[in-house]
C-alpha cells in the first residue's frame, strides 16, 4: 500500500485521474488555503476567493484529465487561479476599483497607538495600489506567498530573469518609503 503523504503532488495527480478520492483530499488540504490567499491578493474579496478555488477544485475532480502529467502541479493549479481571478477581474469590471481600493490608510488619520508593523503595512499596501498589473502578480507570488523565483516565473507566465528585474525594480520603488522601519544597529 503506497503512503499518499509521500508522494508527490504530481504522482498525486495520476492518482486523482485514476479514481483516488484520497488523493483529492491530500491535494485540497495542501492547497486550499494558499490558493484562497492568493485569489484574495488579486480580487480582494475573501468570500469570492473562496468561491473562486471552491470551484476550481470542484472542476478539478470533475475533469482531472485536465492535468496534464509533467508539469508541475504547484504552477499549474496557481495558474488557473490567476487566470480565472483575472477572468473576474475584467468580466466584473473591477480593474478599476482595484486600483483605487485602498484602507484609508491615511498617516494623518493614524492612531498614535498603531505600531511600526502597521504603518508599515499601511505605506506597503498603499504603494501596491500604484503597481502594475504584472508588479503587483510577482509581489503577491514572491513577497506575500513565498514562492521560488522559478514557481514565480513559471505562474506569471514570464522568464526568470523578467521576475528578478521586476523585483529589483519593485524594491527600488518600495525602498524610500520605508526607509524609516529599517533596524539598524547603532
Amino acid at each position: 500500500m503506497i503512503n499518499l503523504l509521500n508522494i508527490s503532488d504530481e504522482e498525486l495527480m495520476i492518482l486523482l485521474q485514476n479514481g483516488s478520492e484520497p488523493a483529492f483530499n491530500i491535494l485540497y488540504k495542501k492547497y486550499r488555503k494558499k490558493l484562497v490567499h492568493f485569489a484574495q491578493s488579486l480580487l480582494h474579496n475573501k468570500e469570492q476567493s473562496e468561491d473562486l478555488v471552491q470551484d476550481i477544485f470542484i472542476k478539478l475532480i470533475q475533469n482531472p484529465q485536465l492535468y496534464k502529467s509533467g508539469n508541475s502541479f504547484a504552477s499549474w493549479i496557481f495558474t488557473i487561479v490567476k487566470n480565472n481571478c483575472l477572468n473576474v477581474i475584467r468580466n466584473d469590471k473591477k480593474r478599476f476599483e482595484l486600483r483605487n481600493l485602498h484602507l484609508s490608510n491615511n498617516p494623518s488619520t493614524e492612531s498614535h497607538s498603531t505600531n511600526d508593523y502597521q504603518k508599515l503595512r499601511s505605506k506597503i499596501n498603499s504603494l501596491y495600489q500604484s503597481f502594475n498589473d504584472k508588479e503587483k502578480l510577482v509581489f503577491v507570488l514572491r513577497f506575500e506567498l513565498d514562492l521560488s523565483l522559478k514557481e514565480t516565473a513559471e505562474i506569471a507566465n514570464i522568464p526568470e530573469g523578467s521576475v528578478k528585474s521586476c523585483i529589483f525594480y519593485l524594491l527600488k520603488k518600495l525602498a524610500p518609503h520605508v526607509k524609516e522601519y529599517r533596524h539598524e544597529k547603532h
